[in-house]
């Protein structure tokens, strides 16, 4: 087989290289210009793409064999996130853009736009969309995506040491919106009981000694993610509210972590449902159930054994590294090729 291989493609490298998407990466400056309104100094590089040791944006090696000529293409990749574009208020400018791209026009669907704002915002162009925060109702028009996780998340390490739990329960962040507050203050209600580690950036009291509360300020951004970390060690399950939009980053680091989602609302839009099976070891909350988040979390952890709970934060580590790791690109790629009928 290997002499075969070596015949067709002259190495076995060469023939893995073949079989990666061919794709044409747009170079600002020669294909684009961003007008000044939106050419912001800090831009981030979308999923799909890398940078150089330069600075040139090219696609990601792992995915894609990048072509030159865009009639060998099967993909066209617009290196920049558009979501920050999106969040400030300029989407009418950024849609300019896209639209008048060389090679835009007959090749829509080929075209890769990745949208990281945390907003249903949709993109008024019939681009092949990558999306966070995805509702259900904009699921046809948009693959849903995964948010890019900080570095400090990335680095981390989960573990499976059951000794360090202390907790059945955590959530580290602030009280930014009403889905936050009333899961929090359900499980002080109706579960006081539970052990339950709590860090928000604006005061919150309890007085009967279970929920531990630790004020965020004036803590710096370090010792904050540090909190964070050592909170999903120490802890069984974790609070993945949403946060401006529907979807949060809390979900993805919680998997990477080893740890139990719990997550809030029926109307999101996850990426890869189906080969992700996020029931297996997460716990939903509906938007109906929501003011009795408390009653539900214990009723869970009352139904499952310490070995069954172990083992959903196993298998969320392991769906992690399956599906979302930086690697795992190509997943999106042919949930993309499902939606909108592309062959690569």
């Amino acid at each position: 087989m290997y002499g075969v291989l070596r015949g067709k493609a002259g190495s076995l490298a060469g023939y893995m290289d073949m079989q990666k998407i061919p794709c044409f990466i747009y170079q600002e400056g020669v294909h684009f210009t961003l007008p000044p309104e939106i050419a912001a100094p800090r831009r981030h590089l979308c999923e799909f793409a890398v940078a150089e040791r330069h600075g040139s944006p090219q696609p990601a090696p792992e995915v894609f064999r990048p072509v030159e000529r865009p009639e060998d293409a099967s993909v066209f990749l617009f290196p920049w996130d558009i979501g920050q574009y999106i969040d400030s208020g300029n989407i009418e400018a950024i849609t300019a853009v896209i639209a008048s791209l060389p090679y835009f026009a007959g090749r829509e669907r080929r075209h890769l736009v990745v949208d990281y704002a945390d907003r249903p915002t949709p993109l008024p162009l019939p681009a092949c969309l990558f999306k966070v925060s995805l509702l259900r109702s904009d699921a046809t028009n948009a693959v849903p995506t995964w948010y890019r996780l900080p570095e400090h998340s990335l680095k981390a390490r989960p573990s499976f040491d059951w000794r360090q739990v202390r907790y059945q329960l955590s959530f580290v962040g602030s009280y930014s919106n009403e889905v936050r507050r009333a899961a929090v203050l359900s499980i002080q209600k109706q579960a006081p009981e539970l052990k339950f580690f709590l860090s928000v950036s604006q005061g919150f009291a309890v007085s009967d000694g279970k929920m531990i509360v630790k004020s965020a300020d004036p803590m710096s951004q370090a010792e904050r993610q540090e909190i964070f970390l050592k909170s999903m060690r120490e802890s069984l399950l974790a609070l993945c509210p949403p946060g401006v939009g529907p979807q949060s980053i809390r979900l993805y680091e919680t998997m990477l972590m080893g740890r139990i989602p719990v997550l809030f609302g029926d109307n999101v839009q996850y990426p890869l449902e189906k080969e992700a099976a996020y029931d297996a070891f997460c716990l939903r909350v509906s938007t109906d159930e929501l003011l009795d988040t408390g009653n539900i979390i214990r009723e869970f952890l009352r139904s499952h054994s310490e070995e069954e709970l172990r083992d959903k934060c196993v298998l969320a580590c392991q769906t992690w590294n399956r599906l979302f790791a930086r690697n795992k690109l190509r997943t999106l790629l042919e949930q993309a090729g499902k939606l909108y009928g592309l062959t690569f």
